[in-house]
């Protein structure tokens, strides 16, 4: 993602047309904005979230990552390389980074903890890609139909949508922040969603375990076959073993799916499930 701005115009002011200012927008696995680069490959700041996405900041040239830049950060930009101090990310580390860590920050700087971004680069994009209000106190991010507060790690308002996330509609993300997101400020859903794909032709080599099967052929054309040992709640000894193999066609993603004939001792039960997968 990257944002084009009309750098020497002000905001209340028209613009001039000319686009002076490009920025990158690095994201991470959840959609959090992690880093900004500009489009030479200097490395404006870098910024870790809580789970409920308190902001750490740390901007070009923190050495030490306390969050500020300051006349310690500026002096230790000298000798061994540190991705820290190679704030033009060029490989070396040299006078150059120091002044370049001067110009982005506009001199000394202190962020850190619940601050977003610098006020010369006025970026608002943060946690899950959230708009932030770096107007309000705290850290509050609007996501369309309800703003997060993340110090307290809940919803400033009731769901909308009624209970759809249960009986707690003030609750975000289900209260499991590094497994759902919200983006509608609705209902919550998995980061991760599952996509229909084909996968390639069954290959026995990637299913069977190493090493020959521990208890002989598997019933049904399995494979291989392997236990495991374990004492349940009640402190009794269980025993299972499992065959595994390519079984037929999956309604969902294709033909690559797995047979676990099992056999549990004790008590003496026998169960065939079926598993579709994708390798």
């Amino acid at each position: 993602m990257l944002r084009d701005r009309d750098g020497d115009t002000a905001w209340n002011a028209a613009s001039d047309g000319t686009m002076e200012e490009r920025v990158y927008y690095a994201q991470n696995f959840r959609h959090d904005v992690s880093a900004l680069v500009t489009s030479d490959g200097r490395m404006i700041e870098w910024v870790k979230y809580s789970s409920y996405g308190v902001p750490w900041s740390l901007p070009a040239g923190d050495t030490d990552s306390d969050g500020d830049f300051d006349a310690t950060d500026g002096s230790a930009i000298t000798g061994t390389y540190d991705v820290r101090k190679d704030v033009n990310l060029d490989g070396t580390v040299d006078v150059v980074d120091f002044l370049d860590a001067l110009d982005l920050n506009n001199g000394y700087v202190n962020q850190g903890w619940s601050k977003l971004g610098l006020t010369k680069w006025g970026n608002r994009k943060g946690y899950a890609g959230y708009e932030g209000d770096t107007a309000l106190a705290g850290t509050k991010w609007h996501v369309r139909h309800r703003v997060l507060e993340s110090e307290l790690g809940r919803w400033m308002r009731r769901d909308p949508a009624g209970y759809v996330d249960g009986y707690n509609v003030v609750q975000y993300a289900s209260s499991e922040p590094l497994l759902k997101l919200d983006p509608t400020g609705l209902i919550a859903n998995s980061k991760r969603p599952v996509i229909p794909i084909d996968p390639p032709t069954c290959d026995t080599s990637r299913i069977a375990r190493d090493g020959p099967p521990l208890y002989g052929s598997c019933p049904d054309g399995g494979y291989n076959q392997y236990a495991s040992y374990y004492y349940d709640s009640d402190g009794v000894f269980q025993m299972k073993w499992f065959c595994v193999k390519c079984f037929g066609g999956c309604s969902i993603f294709g033909s690559n799916c797995l047979v676990h004939n099992e056999w549990q001792v004790p008590p003496s039960t026998y169960m065939n499930e079926h598993k579709c997968r994708c390798d």
